[in-house]
């Protein structure tokens, strides 16, 4: 708790944001999307793919996110226009690289389906893991180059982890290519 209130501090000091309220409102301009738990088959599991993840959404765009991961000691964060860093070192997606040369990040339940098979020979790996908001954080950090889900997603699984990926040189998308705006009547997302 104090490392992600101490990050928060410094983002917000560096950048100049002062006195933000938490504000549970989705009619505002400005307010907060946090999942407490990303990745909670994973957290109930044991496994150490879970994180909290928080993000502030400014007419419809991520300008703030912060995705920590308590097991690891990892936090991922980033304000716009500032970069991303992954415990105080920046941070950036791999350049682009053909598929056949690209690790996928995968979501457990998806591949544990068989509905990875056919996609499978088309990169040079798949990597199972569990939280959406850790995956793409990975990426962000050139751990893994893309991530892809066959389901359907919701805005607080993604919104920090978006800040994240563009401001590290990357691009969360949907299906045809445009930018998410988020605070909609219909929170749930496809990828």
């Amino acid at each position: 708790e104090k490392q992600i209130r101490d990050i928060f501090e410094k983002i917000l000091h560096k950048n100049c944001i002062k006195n933000i309220s938490l504000i549970l409102n989705k009619n505002k301009e400005v307010f907060w999307v946090i999942d407490p738990i990303d990745g909670t088959k994973e957290f109930i599991h044991g496994t150490d793919e879970f994180v909290v993840s928080i993000g502030l959404v400014e007419n419809g765009i991520p300008v703030l996110g912060v995705i920590y991961n308590p097991v690891k000691e990892e936090i991922f964060y980033s304000s716009k226009g500032k970069g991303s860093y992954l415990n105080d070192l920046q941070i950036f997606c791999n350049e682009y690289k053909s598929s056949k040369e690209m690790v996928l990040l995968t979501s457990a339940s998806e591949r544990k389906k068989g509905l990875w098979n056919r996609h499978s020979k088309k990169f040079k790996s798949l990597k199972t893991m569990g939280s959406v908001a850790y995956k793409i954080a990975l990426i962000a950090a050139g751990i893994g180059d893309t991530f892809v889900t066959l389901r359907p997603k919701n805005e607080w699984d993604v919104c920090a982890a978006d800040c994240i990926i563009n401001e590290a040189r990357g691009r969360l998308v949907t299906p045809n290519g445009k930018k998410r705006i988020y605070n909609q009547k219909n929170t749930l997302i496809i990828l």
